[in-house]
C-alpha cells in the first residue's frame, strides 16, 4: 500500500510534466515552427485574404459605379496577387518575429515587406478599369462625367480611360502604401532570462529535453518504488503514460472545438449593426478553424500514438502477469 501511495505521487508529477513537454512539441513544431506557415497555413490565409478583401471591396461596388459579382472580384484579386508571393511575404513576417536577428543595438525589428504585394497592384486597378469601361454608359453630346453621373466621354478611347483611372487609383491609394511597414521592435533585453540566456527557440528546445528526462526519471523512479514484480512495474509505468496521454488529447481536442463556439457566440450575440461584417468574421473565423484544427489533428495523433504506446505496455504487463501465474 505505501509503495502504491508514492508510486501516484510520482505519477501526478509524471502527467504535469507530460503536459508541459506535450504541448511545448506542439507549439515547437506549428506555430513557432516557420516551415509550418508554408503550403497549406499559407493557402488557406491567402484564401481567408482574398475572401476578406474581396467582400469589403464588394460592399462598395455601389460607391465605385462597377457592376461586377463578388466572386468576379475575387478572381481578379487572385490574378493580382499570387499564393506565391502571398506566402513570401508571410513566411517572411513570421520568420522575423520567431527567429528575430537582433543587431548590435540589440534590437529586431520586424517589418511587413509589402513590396511584392503593392508592386502588383496596379495590374488589379487597370483590370478595375477595364471592367469599368465596359460598365459605364458613353456620356451624352457635350455631356463631361461628374461624381455624380460618371459616363465615358465621347471619343474616349479604353486606353486612355484605363490611364486615367490608374493614374486617379494611383494618387488617391497606391501612393498611400507603403513598401515596407515596420510592424514592431523586438528587445533582446527583455528577452533575458537570466544570465546570457534569453527566451528563444534554442531555449524552449533545451526545456523540452528537461522535461522529457524528468519524466523518464520519474518512471524510473517509478519502477523502483514497485521494483518486482517486473509485470507490475509495466502495469505502473503505464498509467501515467495513458493518463497524460489522454488529458493532453482531451485538451487539444477542446482547442479543436473552440472556433465553433466562438462562431455560436458571435451568431447568437449578433446584432443588424454586426451584420456588415459578418462575411469578414465568418471568413476570418474559418481560417482560425482551419488553423486550429491542423494543429489540434497532428497533437491528437501524437496524443493517440503516445496513448496506444502506454496500453501496449499495460497489455504486457497484464499478459505477464497471467504467464507467471500460469
Amino acid at each position: 500500500m505505501l509503495k502504491a501511495f508514492f508510486a501516484s505521487i510520482f505519477a501526478i508529477f509524471f502527467n504535469v510534466f507530460f503536459l508541459v513537454s506535450f504541448v511545448l512539441f506542439v507549439l515547437l513544431n506549428t506555430i513557432l515552427n516557420v516551415d509550418f506557415y508554408k503550403g497549406s497555413i499559407s493557402e488557406k490565409f491567402y484564401e481567408t485574404t482574398i475572401d476578406v478583401a474581396s467582400t469589403s471591396i464588394y460592399k462598395q461596388k455601389d460607391q465605385m459605379k462597377i457592376d461586377f459579382t463578388e466572386n468576379e472580384l475575387r478572381e481578379i484579386l487572385m490574378q493580382t496577387v499570387s499564393e506565391e508571393d502571398f506566402e513570401s511575404t508571410l513566411v517572411s513576417f513570421i520568420r522575423q518575429i520567431v527567429e528575430p536577428d537582433f543587431g548590435e543595438n540589440g534590437i529586431a525589428t520586424v517589418v511587413l515587406d509589402l513590396s511584392k504585394i503593392s508592386g502588383k497592384l496596379p495590374g488589379f486597378a487597370e483590370i478595375l478599369a477595364e471592367k469599368l469601361f465596359a460598365t459605364l454608359p458613353d456620356c451624352k453630346r457635350g455631356e463631361m462625367p461628374t461624381d455624380e453621373n460618371l459616363c465615358i466621354p465621347e471619343g474616349l478611347s479604353v486606353e486612355d480611360f484605363k490611364a486615367q483611372a490608374i493614374s486617379a487609383f494611383d494618387a488617391g491609394f497606391l501612393s498611400s502604401i507603403p513598401s515596407q511597414v515596420k510592424v514592431l521592435e523586438i528587445q533582446e533585453q527583455d528577452l533575458v532570462i537570466y544570465g546570457d540566456k534569453r527566451l528563444d527557440k534554442n531555449l524552449l528546445w533545451n526545456v523540452w529535453w528537461m522535461t522529457v528526462s524528468i519524466n523518464l526519471l520519474l518512471l524510473f523512479i517509478i519502477s523502483l518504488i514497485i521494483l518486482k514484480p517486473w509485470y507490475k512495474v509495466l502495469k505502473w509505468i503505464s498509467k501515467p503514460l495513458i493518463s497524460g496521454s489522454i488529458f493532453s488529447g482531451l485538451i487539444f481536442l477542446a482547442i479543436y472545438n473552440l472556433p465553433k463556439l466562438l462562431v455560436r457566440a458571435i451568431e447568437s450575440g449578433a446584432t443588424k449593426d454586426s451584420v456588415l461584417v459578418k462575411d469578414e468574421v465568418d471568413s476570418i473565423l474559418r481560417f482560425v478553424g482551419d488553423l486550429f484544427t491542423v494543429i489540434s489533428t497532428g497533437a491528437l495523433w501524437l496524443a493517440g500514438s503516445l496513448l496506444l504506446v502506454g496500453i501496449s505496455i499495460y497489455i504486457a504487463g497484464v499478459l505477464g502477469k497471467h504467464h507467471s501465474n500460469g
